[in-house]
């Protein structure tokens, strides 16, 4: 999601003026081009002392809770800190927390729906080139998409 600076309550929990950072004509790359929001990966993890898998502790948090940054950022591409952020894949053995929490992901086979800030819905194919997920990603760094 695109961010915005706001103000609470008193009691926090209460938001009292939104104003947004991102504005519509900032988009320069398009915006059928552009991710907007997608799908959230929650880990599978091995139940302690069993064989069944269940889902990740606490990892299917609301989005709504602005106390821990795992609820709500998901990162695709290319990161500034030399992380490479696939869409994840749904495989125990690959399961790792701290890379898991930053990607995108879903049980749809093969496939990570998103929404595009055109406002369209589109499966994304889980094995996308990285530099084409990066630039999906960036809003405006003039680089061509090609095929996705």
């Amino acid at each position: 999601m695109i961010g915005a600076r706001w103000e609470l309550d008193s009691t926090g929990t209460i938001i009292l003026k939104s104003t947004p950072v991102i504005r519509l004509a900032m988009i320069t790359d398009g915006t059928s081009n552009t991710l907007l929001m997608g799908e959230k990966h929650v880990r599978w993890l091995n139940a302690a002392g069993t064989a069944r898998l269940q889902w990740g502790s606490a990892d299917d948090r609301s989005v709504y809770n602005s106390g821990n940054a795992n609820n709500s950022r998901r990162f695709a591409g290319l990161g500034s800190d030399g992380g490479q952020y696939t869409i994840a894949i749904f495989v125990e053995a690959q399961s790792v927390q701290a890379v898991d929490n930053r990607k995108f992901g879903s049980r749809h086979p093969n496939v990570c729906q998103f929404v595009l800030c055109d406002g369209s819905v589109r499966p994304i194919k889980t094995n996308i080139d990285l530099n084409t997920l990066h630039r999906l990603s960036e809003r405006d760094d003039g680089q061509p998409i090609g095929d996705f």
